[in-house]
């Protein structure tokens, strides 16, 4: 009878240590899916152009053109030719596309008349008179754009989808920085983009009736 009932017990504690060590076995191999995973989410964070590096200060946005870190030469050259004027759109139905890699002269309308696609984070000052327009941007092939802007203004840049029940929706910007100090190019945001799809530039909260754009394919 006691050899019965040690022999249950052996055999009991046998099967709990094999229990026990499939348990930690199961456990070990969740981790190494989680952290499988967990690179192959940040993978595709890069691959679908989440920001590479956080906004810099305000601090060290109050400087001169040589004080971007985002590379700005060849549209600094591109800022001493001569521009290119195009009358800016009050609606999405009449608006005119930007050639890129050239300095575009874009007239603005008084923002009120202006049937913008999404309303701007930022709103006008009580009695400020400012100015708004739209232009559709040329998207020839996939890759990071940056849209160069002469002055300060509010800019938002629309994803419009026909098919989509929203109609329009705003692009995350994948970096920004503006320089006060430039006497070119006040600030620079960069996109990723697709080619096939619809995107409006979407100007807004400017104290001039014109602003100074320039798109160019980065990458």
């Amino acid at each position: 009878m006691k050899t019965t009932t040690k022999s249950k017990q052996k055999a009991a504690r046998a099967a709990f240590s094999f229990l026990g060590v499939t348990i930690l076995l199961f456990a070990a191999n969740l981790a190494v899916e989680a952290l499988a995973a967990g690179k192959m989410g940040k993978a595709t964070d890069m691959k679908m152009g989440e920001p590479k590096q956080a906004a810099r200060p305000m601090s060290e946005m109050e400087g001169g053109c040589e004080n971007f870190k985002i590379p700005l030469a060849r549209q600094m050259a591109e800022w001493d030719k001569k521009e290119i004027r195009i009358q800016g759109a009050q609606d999405d139905k009449s608006t005119t596309e930007l050639p890129s890699d050239k300095k575009i002269n874009l007239t603005l309308y008084p923002q009120k008349k202006v049937s913008l696609l999404i309303k701007p984070e930022k709103e006008p000052a009580k009695g400020d008179v400012v100015h708004a327009g739209l232009a559709a941007m040329e998207v020839k092939e996939d890759g990071l754009y940056r849209v160069a802007m002469g002055s300060k203004v509010w800019l938002d840049l629309v994803e419009v989808n026909p098919g989509d029940e929203a109609g329009a929706k705003t692009v995350s910007a994948a970096r920004f920085e503006m320089q006060t100090g430039c006497a070119k190019i006040f600030k620079a945001v960069e996109y990723n983009l697709q080619a096939g799809k619809k995107y409006f530039l979407q100007i807004s909260l400017s104290q001039a009736p014109a602003v100074q754009i320039l798109t160019t394919l980065a990458k």
